[in-house]
């Protein structure tokens, strides 16, 4: 009777660990087709959702909802890009992770920023370097300041342009002085 008690103990167990590693596998999958396979990309990212949904894991839903907007985004689908951005904006938001809410910000300026919506693409570049700047992630600071100076560029607003980019490049030159592994750490992680 103890057995099977144990037994029915531990099968969900077993089961949410394994639908983990799946998830983290799909997800991992559809990052490295991305410049390959834009359709693989979405569909492994579709389906790393829905199990996520199963689990309810928010993080790693709106990870796969911001792999999801990329690959829509790179195929020059936009609409579809800014439905799965800003699920996964909603979804960061529950999770109170300013990594994941900075790259989704990101993500979601450089969707406005295709769509020639630079004011947009302008405020979301602003609300990922906050984020970034909690999360103290020097690689993303540096992305998101060289997004918001091209937007200023689009906008003819070129002294802003250069201040952002100087300071990106003082960033790239920071991560430049760092140890190879310390710089693959840091754009990776």
């Amino acid at each position: 009777m103890k057995k099977i008690v144990l037994l029915l103990f531990l099968i969900p167990n077993i089961c949410f660990a394994q639908r983990e590693r799946t998830i983290d596998s799909l997800i991992d999958q559809a990052k490295k087709s991305f410049f390959s396979d834009y359709n693989k990309t979405i569909a492994l990212s579709s389906r790393a959702i829905k199990l996520s949904r199963i689990s309810k894991n928010f993080a790693k839903e709106a990870t796969a909802y911001n792999i999801k907007g990329l690959g829509h985004q790179f195929k020059g689908e936009l609409d579809s890009a800014l439905a799965s951005l800003q699920r996964a904006q909603v979804l960061a938001a529950k999770v109170n992770d300013p990594l994941l809410s900075g790259k989704i910000s990101g993500s979601l300026g450089s969707t406005f920023f295709r769509l020639g919506k630079y004011d947009k693409s302008l405020y979301y570049g602003f609300e990922g370097l906050k984020f970034m700047e909690k999360a103290r992630d020097t690689s993303g600071i540096a992305r998101l300041m060289a997004d918001i100076a091209n937007s200023f560029i689009m906008q003819k607003l070129y002294n802003k342009a250069i201040e952002y980019l100087m300071r990106a490049i003082v960033l790239a030159q920071k991560l430049m002085k760092m140890p190879r592994r310390a710089i693959f750490i840091t754009l990776w992680a």
